[in-house]
């Protein structure tokens, strides 16, 4: 079971992706082909407004090299490892809009000192990591903002 979080936010983000590239080839939901709008059009067309974008600034550790000792009576040197900032990116998912909570990837702001979250609507927000969990390789994030879309979910035990 703990694959279905995981699974989850990668299909809805993947959902996303593609409805961007058909986006970028058609221009418009109107523009796409009939069993294209008939399957995927109105699903995408709610989705597309809750998934974010997350740019994060990360650092780790980068190991040093144990220099060898110049005879056998003198120290080794060990030197401190040294921080290396880099960027990366992933996407999330808004799940509770009133709250600001996004579900993401732990993978993606595992060692993260800044996130910014980008909206489809253009606007960005500073996030703080709520709660992860690398067994499922799932995250929670929040920021502050309002008018917020949200994805729409489910009861799977409902009929």
């Amino acid at each position: 079971m703990r694959w279905i979080g995981g699974a989850l936010l990668s299909l809805i983000a993947g959902a996303a992706g593609a409805a961007a590239a058909v986006m970028l080839l058609f221009g418009d939901w109107g523009s796409l082909p009939q069993p294209v709008r008939a399957s995927y059009a109105n699903v995408l067309h709610k989705a597309i407004p809750a998934v974010v974008t997350l740019r994060v600034t990360a650092t780790k550790q980068t190991p040093k090299e144990i220099q060898p000792r110049a005879s056998a009576s003198s120290p080794s040197r060990i030197e401190a490892p040294a921080s290396e900032t880099y960027r990366t990116g992933g996407s999330g998912v808004i799940v509770n809009a009133a709250s600001g909570h996004i579900l993401t990837n732990n993978h993606v702001i595992e060692q993260a000192t800044s996130i910014d979250v980008g909206l489809s609507d253009g606007r960005h927000f500073d996030a703080r990591i709520i709660g992860k969990d690398p067994g499922t390789d799932l995250a929670v994030l929040k920021i502050d903002a309002s008018s917020l879309p949200q994805i729409a979910t489910g009861d799977s035990c409902q009929k």
